[in-house]
């Protein structure tokens, strides 16, 4: 298999930028995954081998940043998954940038700024519950520099987690 894509700019990018993109693509996208270890390890389990069978090759895909990991998984308690894509596309909506291409309009994540900007009752329209104090605290840690999600992905999970857990 091969992917194809198109990249737009508003402005003429460098070859390393242009490298830096693909690079971000493939990670996001999971394209480097190899998933026979998986399939070996499910192979004689019924339920798993009729997922895989409609979605083979199919790969997860990466967040965009770690603070939009850590939002997405204040969303995900206690819901089913469709409404914590719902919550997490409310919140894009809501406060996110928008792009237009192609005549079509398209909302980035919010930015940690953003989430800590807005008001709990404007965080709560977007149907996210209990967690609009939660998220608005996430958000305001980070846009505050008391905590830097990226640096995490580096540091052993203990040492991360005591991070998060501030």
């Amino acid at each position: 298999p091969a992917l194809d894509f198109i990249i737009k700019a508003e402005r003429p990018l460098s070859p390393e930028m242009i490298e830096e993109i693909k690079t971000n693509v493939v990670w996001h996208l999971g394209l480097t995954e190899d998933l026979k270890p998986f399939y070996s390890l499910v192979r004689d389990d019924p339920v798993l081998n009729a997922s895989i069978a409609m979605h083979y090759g199919a790969k997860d895909k990466s967040a965009f940043s770690m603070f939009e990991v850590v939002i997405g998984n204040i969303c995900a308690q206690h819901v089913t998954f469709k409404r914590l894509y719902s919550m997490m596309q409310n919140l894009c909506e809501r406060f996110g940038d928008k792009l237009q291409l192609e005549g079509r309009t398209y909302s980035v994540f919010p930015r940690p700024e953003q989430l800590a900007d807005a008001s709990l009752e404007d965080i709560r329209v977007c149907k996210v519950g209990y967690r609009d104090k939660f998220i608005k605290d996430a958000a305001s840690s980070v846009a505050r520099g008391e905590v830097d999600l990226e640096h995490l992905r580096a540091l052993p999970n203990q040492v991360a987690r005591k991070e998060l857990v501030k």
